[in-house]
């Protein structure tokens, strides 16, 4: 039988066991206070140290999101007599800490009996324990990586200095380069489900698998080259620094600085939801935090619009270029981005407008009904939505992952060479992750979307004002589970990227 645990040998005290995983504050001793390099160690803000970034992100707050607790509940109560399954499945990627140990034991995790180190979502012991083992490969998938029981702490550098943490945890810090490689993230960044009937995966998130099939292995840049980049200095070269201090602060005297040293931010685009969990927990670094993801979302996109004049209209050409390598947006299916598009005359009378939203709701103004995807927008009512639309098993649209059996719509942007066949290329089986929904035409392809906006005009050479937004909204109204209890704000989207044209 597989060990739960490792052992420590406690000075006159013998051997005493030491679980798996840690919570995070044990790892805070001496991965927090780390300055950037220059700034001195005396200083008492400002940190890059791993902790101190992690615990202000989506990571570490997997297990106590309420939008995520209040999707589970949602799943649960469409499907009361599989609510063991249905959580534990949930928590297998959301607290990992407290469900793998049980999972070995063939015992389930209930979302109600979360501890401390449950509620600590993914931490540092899980990440940092994992294995090369079947990394990159489908049965990693959905949570199902593998967690070594030898007690070692995987990093990229060779010949970690080891006492500090063998005496303070009980854990041995050791050189594994796999730490960089995007298929550790693909572990639970591909969700696969199993529609009832159905011997067929359904990919209900895949940012890992959009990865793979876009241009960005080839060219070496990985999830984390994004998600948690390496430091650098004024002029973008790699920079160095410490890993770990001393309990007191300063650096142990037999180490010396590192490179690569990850920045371990993992911002997405949750601005709303860290700026909502700032609030809850009166936590100005997650305000600052949800700061730092809104800049991290404006580098996701780039817009532009080309404008001319017929005799009867007004045509704009807006091309959204993704700047991820995934799909934009990515994973979780509340997620939409639409073009807000408006234009004045030269008194600032509105002459023209497509995308605005109600305030209160964050509903589209047009109408919550779902849009199909556009060539062409000649009037107002119609607004550019990129997003994706499941279906269940009699082709209705369903805000349930498990109902899921299809994409009714998906015309999220793809990244830069994507190419779906691939996968199968790489032995990973029919995995649809391809558009669906977007008639064929160059205006649409990886990498890029371009719509054509054509705004019935009269005014001749008249002077005009065009604005053009990029909106993301991570919680689209027909996501909100019933009775879900959240301020306006987190319903709100947020500015992507912009233009602004004159003549």
């Amino acid at each position: 039988m597989r060990a739960l645990g490792l052992f420590i040998l406690l000075p006159g005290l013998g051997f005493a066991p030491t679980p798996r995983f840690l919570e995070a504050g044990e790892c805070a001793m001496c991965h927090t206070r780390i300055p950037k390099p220059g700034a001195g160690w005396d200083r008492d803000t400002g940190f890059i140290g791993p902790f101190h970034l992690w615990r202000n992100s989506m990571m570490a707050h997997a297990a106590v999101d309420p939008y995520w607790k209040a999707k589970v509940a949602f799943e649960v109560a469409r499907r009361p007599a599989a609510k063991a399954e249905i959580e534990d499945h949930c928590l297998r990627c959301h607290a990992p800490a407290q469900q793998y140990p049980l999972r070995l034991a063939g015992r389930r995790l209930a979302v109600a009996r979360l501890d401390s180190l449950g509620r600590d979502g993914v931490t540092c012991t899980v990440c940092h324990q994992i294995t090369p083992a079947h990394l990159g490969k489908a049965d990693s998938f959905s949570g199902r990586f593998v967690v070594g029981d030898r007690g070692e702490i995987y990093g990229p550098h060779a010949g970690p200095f080891r006492m500090p943490m063998e005496h303070h945890t009980g854990l041995t810090p050791a050189e594994g380069r796999h730490v960089l490689d995007a298929a550790l993230c693909g572990t639970c960044h591909t969700v696969l489900t199993h529609p009832a009937g159905d011997d067929r995966a359904f990919v209900e998130q895949g940012p890992f698998l959009e990865w793979l099939a876009s241009e960005y292995p080839g060219q070496g840049r990985t999830c984390q080259s994004c998600h948690l980049p390496l430091l650098r200095d004024a002029q973008g070269n790699l920079a160095a620094q410490f890993i770990a201090h001393r309990p007191p602060g300063g650096p142990f005297p037999p180490t010396g600085e590192r490179s690569p040293f990850g920045l371990h931010r993992f911002a997405g685009a949750n601005v709303r939801a860290l700026a909502w969990l700032a609030e809850i927990e009166n936590e100005p670094d997650l305000r600052e935090a949800a700061g730092h993801t809104h800049e991290h979302l404006k580098r996701a996109a780039r817009l532009e619009v080309t404008p001319r004049r017929t005799p009867d209209a007004l045509v704009l050409d807006v091309r959204v270029l993704n700047l991820t390598g995934h799909k934009l947006p990515t994973a979780y299916p509340s997620r939409r981005i639409w073009l807000r598009v408006r234009v004045h005359d030269w008194q600032g009378r509105i002459l023209f407008e497509s995308g605005r939203w109600d305030p209160g709701s964050g509903a589209l103004e047009s109408g919550e009904a779902t849009q199909p995807h556009y060539a062409v927008i000649d009037r107002a009512g119609q607004v550019q939505v990129f997003e994706s639309i499941y279906g269940d098993g009699a082709g209705e649209e369903t805000a349930s992952l498990l109902d899921a059996v299809t994409y009714l719509k998906d015309n999220r942007i793809p990244p830069a060479g994507f190419r779906p066949a691939r996968l199968a290329e790489m032995g990973l089986g029919p995995l649809a992750i391809g558009t669906v929904g977007v008639p064929a035409h160059g205006a649409f392809r990886a990498g890029e979307a371009t719509t054509h906006y054509r705004i019935p005009w009269s005014g001749g050479s008249s002077p005009v004002r065009v604005e053009v937004d990029l909106l993301y909204q991570s919680i689209k109204p027909g996501h909100r589970p019933p009775g879900f209890a959240a301020p306006a704000s987190a319903m709100q989207p947020v500015v992507m990227a912009s233009a602004r044209l004159d003549g």
